[in-house]
C-alpha cells in the first residue's frame, strides 16, 4: 500500500475511534441516567446504516450499525397521551436528556486530568554557548565555542533558556562571574549583548506532572474556558463577525484532525502521542456537550426546551408535532456542515 494513502488511513481510523468513544460516552449518559429514572430504554446504537451486531437485553436493545459516525438512545420519553403532565416525570425526561453531555463533561474532565498529571518527556536546548563572533564580549572574556555555563553569580542553570533568561536581566553593563568546565570567566555586556548563542545541543528531560487534586482544578477550569470560547463564537456569529461555517464546523473539523495529530505525536514519542490524545479527546468532549446542550432541534437541548414548554404550559406536545420537530431538526444537522463548507 502507497506509504501515503497508509498515513492518512492511518489518520482517519484513530480520528474514528477517538470519535466514536467520545459519541459511546454520551449515549451512556443517558441510557444510565434513563435507567435510574426509571424510563425505558428500547435501543442503544453506535453508528447508523445497516446494524452490524445486535444484542438485545431485557427491554434494551443494543447495536453497532456499519457507518461509524453517530449514534443514539432512544428512550420512552414521547408524549403518547392529552394527560396533564406530571412534574415529577418530566424532571426525569430532562435529567435523562442532560446526562449525556453531562457524561461528555465527566470524560473530558478525566482526560484533562490524566494529560496533566502525567510526565512530560521533552526535548531541550543544554546551556552549551556558541559565541556570535571573535570579536564579541563573550569572547573577549575568554569564554570558547562549546563551554558549558554551569552558573552566573552562583546562580544555577539547568538549559539554555535560564541561562537567556539570567543574562538579559546582567545586560546593564555590569560585571558578572559566569562558571563553566574550565572554571570562572568575569564578563559584561557591550551594548547590550553578550555575543552567546546555543549551541543547539539538546538533551531529553523529564517534567513531574501535576497532583491528582491541582490536575483535577485546572482541567475544571479548561472546560469552563473551552465552554466560554464556545459560546463567545456564536455571540460573534450571530453579531456578523465571525463566518457561520467556523463557529458550526469547528467541532467536525478539530475532529477530523484529532487522528493527524495524534499519529504525528506518536511518532515523536509514545508520551507525547497519549498526551495529545487526552488533551484532544478532552476539549472536543467539552465542544461536543455544549453543543448538545442548544435549544436546537434534534438536539438534548431541544428536548429540554420541548420539556420545559410542556412543564410551563402543562400540555404535552402532540406527538406528530413532537417526531415532525425531530426529524426536522436531524435533517437540518446532517445538511448543516457540508452546506456550511461549500457556500459560506
Amino acid at each position: 500500500m502507497n506509504a501515503v494513502l497508509w498515513s492518512r488511513l492511518l489518520s482517519f481510523l484513530i480520528g474514528i475511534v477517538g470519535i466514536n468513544l467520545m459519541i459511546l460516552i454520551h449515549e451512556t449518559g443517558h441510557l444510565l441516567a434513563a435507567k435510574a429514572c426509571g424510563i425505558r430504554v428500547t435501543v442503544i446504537q453506535l453508528g447508523f446504516g445497516p446494524s452490524v451486531f445486535s444484542h438485545k437485553r431485557k427491554d434494551t436493545e443494543y447495536r453497532f450499525c456499519a457507518i461509524p459516525f453517530g449514534g443514539f438512545c432512544k428512550m420512552d420519553t414521547e408524549p403518547h397521551t392529552k394527560q396533564p403532565v406530571n412534574f415529577k416525570n418530566q424532571m426525569k425526561r430532562i435529567i435523562s436528556y442532560t446526562a449525556g453531555p453531562f457524561a461528555n463533561i465527566i470524560f473530558a474532565i478525566f482526560c484533562l486530568s490524566a494529560y496533566l498529571s502525567m510526565p512530560q518527556v521533552s526535548d531541550v536546548l543544554l546551556p552549551e554557548i556558541s559565541l556570535v563572533s571573535p570579536s564579541c564580549a563573550a569572547a573577549k572574556a575568554g569564554l570558547k565555542d562549546g563551554d558549558f555555563i554551569l552558573s552566573g553569580n552562583g546562580e544555577s542553570f539547568e538549559d539554555y533558556v535560564s541561562l537567556r533568561t539570567w543574562l538579559s536581566d546582567n545586560t546593564d553593563g555590569r560585571t558578572v562571574t559566569v562558571e563553566t568546565q574550565r572554571g570562572q570567566f568575569r564578563i559584561s555586556a557591550e551594548n547590550g549583548m553578550f555575543g552567546i548563542l546555543p549551541s543547539g545541543k539538546t538533551t531529553t528531560r523529564k517534567i513531574q506532572g501535576q497532583t491528582f487534586f491541582t490536575s483535577v482544578v485546572n482541567s475544571v477550569r479548561h472546560c469552563f474556558s473551552e465552554t466560554g470560547q464556545f459560546l463567545k463564537s456564536l455571540v460573534l456569529m450571530f453579531r456578523g463577525k465571525q463566518k457561520i461555517s467556523e463557529t458550526l464546523t469547528g467541532i467536525v473539523t478539530t475532529s477530523e484532525s484529532l487522528g493527524s495529530f495524534a499519529k504525528k505525536s506518536f511518532s515523536s514519542s509514545f508520551n507525547r502521542g497519549i498526551r495529545t490524545v487526552l488533551y484532544l479527546l478532552g476539549s472536543i468532549s467539552v465542544s461536543l456537550a455544549v453543543a448538545n446542550l442548544l435549544p436546537f432541534p434534534a438536539l438534548d437541548g431541544g428536548y429540554n426546551v420541548i420539556a420545559f414548554t410542556e412543564l410551563i404550559t402543562g400540555k404535552t406536545l402532540p406527538q406528530k408535532a413532537y417526531l415532525t420537530i425531530q426529524i426536522t431538526g436531524l435533517v437540518v444537522l446532517l445538511a448543516i456542515v457540508p452546506i456550511l463548507r461549500f457556500f459560506f
